[in-house]
C-alpha cells in the first residue's frame, strides 16, 4: 500500500463495499466476514474456496503494535485496513476524515461507544500526558532522552504499568565518573 494515501482509501474502497464484506456488532466490537458474492472473485471455484475458509470468521489479525488490520482485495490491489476504521465507515457510512482513537487506549477494543475522531495534536497530548516529558514507547520497551546532553536510556522493564519518570541507567561520563569519585 506504498503508492495508497489514507485520503484515496475513500476513493477506492467505497463503504458500500464494506458492508458487502463484513458484518460489524457495535455492541462487542466483532468484525466478521460476510458470505461473499461470486461478483467479488475472479472465478466460482475461488469464491466457494473463500467462502467455506472465511465467511462467518472473525476478520484480520493483530499487528505489532496491537492494532487489529484486514487484508482486502479490490480490483486486485491489496489493501490494509484498521478495523476501528471499517467500523466507523460502516456505521457513519462515510470514511472518517480525521483519526480515530481507543477512548480507553485498547487498540484491540473495537466497539462503537469506545471509538471517537480525534486529531494529532490531541493524540500527541493524550500520549505525552501518559508517558511524561522525555520518555517515550520504543520497541515495547520505555525509552527516556536526556534532551541536555542527548543521552538515550533504556529501561529494563518490557511493560510498565507507568513508564519511569527518570533514566533507569546513567550514562557512560557519569559511570565513570562516579568509579574514579569512589576510589
Amino acid at each position: 500500500m506504498s503508492d495508497v494515501t489514507r485520503s484515496s482509501i475513500p476513493d477506492l474502497v467505497p463503504v458500500e463495499l464494506l458492508r458487502k464484506c463484513f458484518d460489524y456488532d457495535p455492541e462487542t466490537g466483532s468484525l466478521t466476514w460476510r458470505q461473499r458474492p461470486l461478483s467479488h472473485f475472479c472465478d466460482p471455484r475461488t469464491a466457494k474456496i473463500w467462502n467455506t475458509r472465511y465467511a462467518g470468521k472473525s476478520a484480520g489479525s493483530t499487528n505489532s503494535l496491537g492494532y487489529r488490520r484486514v487484508g482486502l482485495t479490490v480490483d486486485g490491489r491489496l489493501f490494509q485496513l484498521y478495523r476501528h476504521r471499517i467500523a466507523w465507515a460502516i456505521m457513519t457510512g462515510a470514511w472518517p476524515e480525521t483519526q480515530i482513537d481507543h477512548e480507553d487506549d485498547n487498540r484491540a477494543d473495537d466497539r462503537w461507544a469506545k471509538l471517537r475522531p480525534t486529531d494529532n495534536s490531541r493524540r500527541i497530548h493524550a500520549t505525552a500526558a501518559l508517558v511524561g516529558k522525555g520518555v517515550a514507547r520504543h520497541r515495547n520497551r520505555w525509552r527516556a532522552k536526556s534532551v541536555p546532553t542527548g543521552n538515550t536510556f533504556i529501561s529494563a522493564v518490557s511493560q510498565p504499568t507507568r513508564p519511569p519518570t527518570r533514566p533507569i541507567w546513567k550514562p557512560r561520563s557519569d559511570l565513570l565518573a562516579d568509579d574514579t569519585e569512589a576510589r
